[in-house]
């Protein structure tokens, strides 16, 4: 599934996380799989509210890590394997 620029997600609703220390255990609800995102990733993670497209949250990245530029191929490569896992879903 290709992901674009403007394309808005959610977190998936079958999912909890859990704070660690360099980011989030995401699992879905009978603990069976359990994914450690990175403090990136956990960020982009937490940004899937439905309101961010993927270039709002490349900005938003930016202004936090104070990137000379929005990184927005990265953050929609990450979309794509965060949908991989199943813990977030396009709206």
């Amino acid at each position: 599934m290709t992901i674009t620029d403007t394309d808005t997600f959610e977190q998936a609703g079958n999912i909890s996380s859990t704070d660690i220390p360099d980011g989030l255990a995401v699992s879905d609800m009978d603990g069976k799989e359990v994914h450690f995102l990175n403090p990136v990733a956990s960020a982009v993670f937490l940004l899937c509210d439905g309101a961010h497209d993927a270039r709002a949250i490349a900005a938003i990245l930016a202004e936090e890590y104070g990137l000379s530029e929005p990184p927005l191929q990265d953050v929609v490569n990450c979309l794509a394997e965060l949908q991989s896992f199943g813990i977030i879903r396009k709206t």
